[in-house]
């Protein structure tokens, strides 16, 4: 009997030994195959035309209380004149000035780059009210208190026509096409009234009544209406087709 358990006893160291053998032995690793290592090159870079952005515009400034006070002079005109209207060219290159108070009724031309005077154009014999150029910038039209209208050739200093109104006239445009003048001032107190006149034939089209005096006129964009008014308190809205009445806008 203890024999046998000796024997036992040993088996089991020896399995214990063999076990602990295995163990301690390391696994042989199977060698990597030698594969070469290649390098695959990168595709040329290709210069592409990348656009490079436009500098933003500078935005101007909008006039308001908190900037008013960063305004400064550019350019002085006509000082010591007594200016009753302005008007700049289509092209922004011409500034007209008119004026009056007891003696000088002239209108002068300047230079907007320098401020140099261009031309004065003489003719009318009291207060020139307003001022305007035509689309082409070819002709310049100015109403005056001496009753009349007055269609310059400015860059020569000529007058191309004259149209007489029973009163004064203050206020005066073009239509966008530039193919209608429109005149508006007193027509027999207290009366008033717009003339319409084809250009350049100045053969009158529309009367349009109003009351007291209009100092203030404009076509639409699309020169389908016109609007005038300003002494007697409405605003008048015209069809510029037939001279239709279509609003009356109370002050």
């Amino acid at each position: 009997m203890f024999k046998k358990l000796i024997f036992l006893v040993a088996a089991l160291i020896l399995m214990l030994a063999c076990t602990l053998q295995g163990a301690l032995t390391p696994t042989a690793t199977p060698a990597a195959s030698a594969t070469p290592l290649v390098i695959i090159p990168s595709p040329a870079a290709t210069p592409t035309d990348t656009p490079i952005p436009a500098s933003p515009t500078p935005v101007p400034a909008q006039i308001g209380v908190d900037t008013v006070a960063r305004l400064s002079i550019s350019l002085v005109f006509g000082q010591g004149e007594v200016l009753r209207s302005l008007a700049f060219s289509p092209d922004s290159t011409v500034l007209a000035s008119a004026g009056g108070n007891t003696a000088d009724f002239n209108i002068r031309l300047w230079d907007v780059a320098s401020g140099n005077l261009l031309r004065t154009l003489q003719g009318h014999t009291s207060i020139v009210w307003a001022l305007a150029f035509s689309p082409d910038g070819q002709m310049l039209a100015s109403v005056s208190k001496d009753g009349t209208a007055r269609i310059w050739d400015w860059r020569n200093g000529s007058v191309l026509e004259t149209l007489n109104f029973p009163g004064e006239a203050s206020s005066v445009t073009f239509s966008p096409d530039g193919q209608t003048l429109a005149v508006g001032g007193t027509d027999g107190w207290p009366n008033a009234a717009i003339w319409t006149f084809s250009v350049p034939a100045w053969q009158p089209q529309l009367k349009l009544a109003e009351f007291w005096n209009i100092p203030a006129l404009v076509y639409s964009p699309d020169g389908g209406y016109l609007v005038g008014g300003g002494t007697s308190r409405n605003v008048h809205v015209w069809r510029t087709s037939d001279g239709g009445d279509l609003f009356t806008l109370a002050h």
